[in-house]
């Protein structure tokens, strides 16, 4: 869970927000309510064929993916660090390009973190 509430307004005057507890009391006390809750991702244990490189050897683990559009994930992306020490940057991004690897985090709980850092792309999908 975050913190607190972060809040988008859309164009038509609805808020969309992560569900989480206090939500219920929060809409009660600006006088509107909650009419719709949707699945922003799903958290899943996936395996895959081969180990994307040696920094990442895992073959299997939890994935995250938008629950509109399931090649919209949390991927791994690797740039070339300029600086003095690891020689690369690896990222968690929301990505559909299939030249990025599916992240896979060793528990479950780590997953819904990078899940909840990266709510708005996943959900948009």
């Amino acid at each position: 869970m975050k913190p607190g509430l972060e809040i988008r307004i859309n164009p038509d005057g609805t808020l969309e927000m992560i569900y989480q507890k206090g939500v219920e009391d929060f809409a009660k006390e600006i006088g509107a309510k909650v009419s719709e809750v949707n699945r922003a991702s799903t958290v899943e244990w996936e395996e895959i064929p081969k180990a994307i490189n040696c920094r990442f050897p895992a073959t299997q683990g939890w994935a995250v993916r938008s629950a509109k559009n399931n090649q919209m994930a949390l991927r791994i992306q690797s740039s070339v660090n300029a600086g003095i020490g690891c020689r690369y940057v690896d990222s968690v991004i929301c990505s559909d390009s299939n030249n990025l690897a599916i992240a896979l985090f060793a528990t479950r709980e780590e997953a819904i973190h990078h899940e909840i850092q990266h709510f708005w792309g996943l959900k948009d999908g």
